[in-house]
């Protein structure tokens, strides 16, 4: 996808508003709460992921069912940051492991997700010392 839009969806990717985030997922439309947006899917893996595995695109679907959007530039979905403070985010995922993707419902803006605290925590081990700015 070179101009990473998705008109029939009304969204765009673009440099996002958080510092070291690159690209962000927008809505070009108006939103309604509960409205879903698009899809985050990729390759489907089975069982644990390494423990040195990339997990920037990793998301877990149910018990040892992740879906990997590293390299599926066409999921929208996969553009969505966490911009660290629950007070902006604006979007939830309907994780559907019988799918095989999740569903992304949103509402405004930049959109914006909780990656979760597992996330995170496997972030800090893959980049020490490094830290991140926070949405206030």
């Amino acid at each position: 996808m070179d101009d990473l839009t998705w008109p029939r969806e009304g969204l765009y990717a673009a440099a996002s508003g958080l510092p070291q985030c690159g690209l962000g997922l927008f809505t070009a439309v108006r939103r309604r709460s509960g409205e879903e947006i698009c899809s985050y899917h990729g390759r489907v893996l089975h069982g644990n992921p390494p423990k040195d595995a990339d997990r920037t695109y990793l998301m877990r679907l149910a018990a040892s069912v992740y879906v990997d959007a590293a390299e599926d530039l066409s999921a929208p979905g996969r553009y969505i940051n966490d911009c660290r403070n629950s007070e902006y985010h604006n979007v939830r995922f309907d994780k559907r492991p019988q799918e095989s993707r999740a569903v992304v419902i949103a509402t405004r803006g930049e959109l914006f997700a909780d990656y979760g605290v597992l996330y995170w925590a496997g972030w800090r081990l893959m980049h020490p010392g490094q830290r991140l700015a926070k949405l206030s």
